[in-house]
């Protein structure tokens, strides 16, 4: 078994040129579309809180929430996660959409009021 230490790098092939053109190409779908379609379909919120009241659970097929009777705090978590790395990379709309998961979180409770369990 061969360890990574060993294969060639991309840009000893002479594919440097197009790994950085997809790399690009990616960067420009995540913060041009994926990050603000996230930060408006998948957060819950009202305006000038976009996130106050969490992330959406789940789309539908055509890309509109589906509004369950629930709310996860894992998928609270994963979209923290998202936000919290894109704020760190200068993505201007991801702190407030952070900020408002983390104040979600933290008022996370289950139907019953007890602490939420994830």
């Amino acid at each position: 078994m061969t360890g990574m230490g060993n294969a060639p790098s991309v840009s000893s092939q002479g594919g440097g040129a197009a790994l950085r053109a997809v790399h690009a190409r990616f960067t420009d779908w995540l913060f041009g579309q994926a990050l603000p379609f996230w930060a408006d379909t998948g957060c819950d919120g009202v305006v000038g809180m976009p996130a106050a009241l969490g992330a959406q659970e789940h789309l539908t097929c055509e890309g509109v929430p589906a509004h369950p009777a629930f709310k996860r705090v894992r998928v609270q978590a994963r979209q923290l996660f998202v936000f919290s790395w894109a704020a760190l990379r200068g993505w201007p709309e991801a702190r407030a959409r952070a900020d408002a998961l983390f104040e979600f979180l933290l008022r996370a409770r289950r139907a019953d009021g007890a602490g939420s369990a994830a």
